[in-house]
């Protein structure tokens, strides 16, 4: 896979969890994963089609997840319910729908599919063939991570 993949959706998180949670953000180091386990609480799965193909994963603690479902919805959450769920599959699919913006500036051709919510760590993903790399995101409330695994479909 190739690392320039990675940097639309990085762009994207940033400029989304900046500008619309009023938080700031601090790239971490990009890192190769072979497990394709899921190694966070909450992840959001959003498919990619088109010139590239393949999928992202953004990942959360609960806790995280909470305090940025919060944020967004602009009071604070008790628990992670059906409301906070949505919020958070919301932010994949917005950040998500702003990388495919950034490839089509590229000229690389790509759609989104609906946010899939995964609840609990530990879930295999695998786009078989297709290695995944991380990079992590430090915000004020934890880390997210950002996992993509896409080929190009030329």
């Amino acid at each position: 896979m190739k690392v320039e993949y990675v940097e639309p959706f990085v762009a994207a998180a940033m400029n989304i969890l900046s500008s619309e949670l009023q938080i700031e953000v601090e790239r971490g180091k990009l890192r190769a994963d072979g497990s394709y386990f899921t190694t966070k609480e909450v992840s959001v799965l959003i498919g990619i089609t088109g010139e590239v193909e393949g999928n992202v994963v953004y990942g959360f603690h609960r806790i995280v997840a909470m305090d940025i479902a919060s944020r967004m919805l602009g009071h604070p959450l008790k628990e992670f319910d059906e409301m906070s769920k949505s919020a958070i599959a919301e932010l994949g699919n917005i950040i998500s729908g702003h990388a495919a913006t950034l490839f089509e500036k590229r000229k690389i051709a790509c759609a989104i599919s609906p946010p899939s919510l995964i609840i609990g760590k530990g879930t295999r993903i695998q786009t078989v063939g297709i290695p995944r790399l991380v990079i992590p995101l430090e915000i004020e409330f934890g880390e997210i991570e950002i996992g993509v695994s896409l080929r190009e479909n030329f």
